[in-house]
């Protein structure tokens, strides 16, 4: 896409710090970085979100975030890692290429990733028929 920003960091045509590239995926730094260590990762080919993106490119992507989570445990010391993607505005995914942050845990960082949703009041059993019915 002509106004994707990144698209245009995967064309070259932006800056990005890039910490890692194969043939499919690209690992930035963001300009927000929340924590120490906080990566992207993103395809090389335009998708807008996880319900668009092919099975491939999400197994490529993956296979990435796997790789960047071990990257900044061996490099930076961090002892976990959050895996954050927001697909639809409704989960408030503010660019529109599908994309996974990768962010670094330490012991006692004090970071709330997890937030507190309301409990549902739900028969489980009718949940469950319509999920699987």
């Amino acid at each position: 896409m002509d106004d994707c920003v990144f698209c245009k960091i995967v064309r070259k045509e932006l800056p990005a710090y890039v910490v890692y590239e194969d043939d499919a995926t690209m690992c930035i730094i963001p300009l927000d970085m929340e924590v120490l260590g906080h990566l992207l990762v993103i395809p090389k080919q335009h998708s807008h979100d996880i319900f668009s993106t092919s099975p491939e490119t999400l197994a490529a992507i993956m296979k990435t975030v796997k790789k960047m989570s071990a990257l900044v445990k061996e490099k930076l010391g961090a002892t976990a890692v959050n895996i954050v993607n927001a697909s639809g505005k409704d989960a408030e995914q503010t660019v529109f290429h599908i994309h996974f942050h990768v962010i670094p845990r330490y012991t006692n960082d004090g970071v709330k990733v997890w937030p507190k949703f309301p409990r549902p009041d739900v028969d489980k059993q009718e949940l469950l028929k319509r999920l699987t019915g």
